[in-house]
């Protein structure tokens, strides 16, 4: 798997784990934080996957994601993973 690619997910997984970018409000914050956190346990796997080159398993774990999420794996990732 290219690095590149690797450190770009790397970057989108970080970033929606903390959140940035994202204008919650304090109460919804909290409960987000939660989403968001597990949400990001989700693509480390993924992107755990891709660094083991196992793309047929990658892309399992990835057709399951909402898609707000799914779409947080860069388009060089997901080309790569994608058998179609």
């Amino acid at each position: 798997m290219n690095k590149k690619l690797l450190k770009e997910f790397d970057k989108s997984i970080e970033s929606y784990r903390t959140m940035e970018g994202y204008n919650y409000d304090e109460e919804d914050r909290k409960e987000m934080s939660e989403v968001h956190e597990s949400d990001a346990e989700d693509l480390r796997e993924i992107y755990d996957l891709c660094s083991d080159d196992n793309f047929k398993e990658a892309y399992r774990n990835a057709r399951h994601l909402d898609t707000l999420v799914r779409d947080l794996i860069p388009q060089g990732i997901w080309d790569i993973i994608n058998p179609s």
